[in-house]
């Protein structure tokens, strides 16, 4: 018999080889992952890392108008503009101070409103701005002047004079100035703050006011005194204007006082008086 050698050995070889792949492959990736062997190429993977957050933020405060801001935690204390920085997360509390003659108007930028306060949260940078405005005086000045002959009085009460004087009011008062003329005087009118010529105007305090009120002198009203003699003597008068033996006349003026005298002739004595004197007194007013 003859026998014929099988060809086992390279089917066998082949069989190994198929169950021997995987694990030759598997050792390869692991000897180039791990920068092994002398043909293996070291590959590099990409590593993520995380950002760190800033541990402080700044905090940045500017004014308009006149004021101050200060702030809880400190670190903001200014008129003009400032900054300062806070730890991430902290809660800073602003708080506005206006200045004599201001007021706070309000905020804008990471704050908002009208309340003198403001809380900021800073998880970011932050700006904030803060406005004041000017406020009117609490009270304001009158002024009163007059030319010529008179007074003026207010209501509400403070100016009462006939030359000049003042007095202050409190902003938006209305004030009612009447003008009363002396005796032999007109009033003629109002400048300044008060205009027209009616005896009364009304000023509004909402600043300083200057009014000045003006009398002129009314022409004088004169009478005639006719004086007329009986008899032999003269008659004469104070103030002069009167002086005569018949008949004479002067003017006066209204509301003047004039007296005469009775002065009887040689040989004559006086009688009396009749018409506007009565009476047998040398005199008469």
């Amino acid at each position: 018999m003859t026998f014929r050698a099988l060809a086992i050995a390279p089917r066998l070889s082949h069989t190994l080889r198929s169950a021997l792949t995987p694990v030759l492959l598997c050792m390869s990736l692991l000897m180039a992952a791990c920068g092994g062997g002398a043909d293996s190429t070291t590959a590099s993977a990409p590593v993520a890392q995380a950002q760190a957050s800033p541990s402080n933020y700044t905090l940045s405060i500017t004014t308009s108008g006149s004021g101050t801001v200060t702030s809880s935690p400190s670190g903001i204390n200014c008129g003009a503009s400032c900054s300062a920085s806070y730890t991430s997360g902290a809660s800073v509390t602003l708080t506005a101070s206006a200045a004599t003659g201001y007021s706070f108007s309000g905020w804008s930028g990471a704050c908002s409103g009208t309340s003198a306060s403001c809380t900021v949260s800073m998880t970011a940078a932050r700006s904030v701005t803060a406005t004041f405005s000017q406020t009117g005086a609490s009270s304001y000045t009158l002024t009163v002047s007059t030319t010529g002959s008179g007074t003026v009085s207010s209501s509400p009460t403070g100016i009462n004079c006939g030359t000049t004087c003042s007095s202050s009011y409190a902003t938006g008062t209305s004030v009612t100035l009447t003008a009363a003329a002396a005796t032999g005087y007109s009033f003629s009118g109002w400048s300044g703050a008060c205009s027209g010529t009616s005896a009364t105007c009304v000023v509004s305090m909402s600043t300083a006011r200057t009014v000045a009120a003006t009398f002129t002198q009314n022409a004088p009203t004169t009478y005639t005194l006719s004086v007329s003699t009986s008899g032999s003597g003269t008659v004469t008068s104070s103030p002069s204007g009167i002086n005569c033996g018949a008949t004479c006349s002067s003017s006066y003026t209204s509301g003047t006082s004039v007296t005469l005298t009775a002065s009887a002739a040689t040989g004559y004595s006086f009688s009396g008086w009749s018409g506007a004197c009565s009476g047998t007194s040398a005199s008469c007013t």
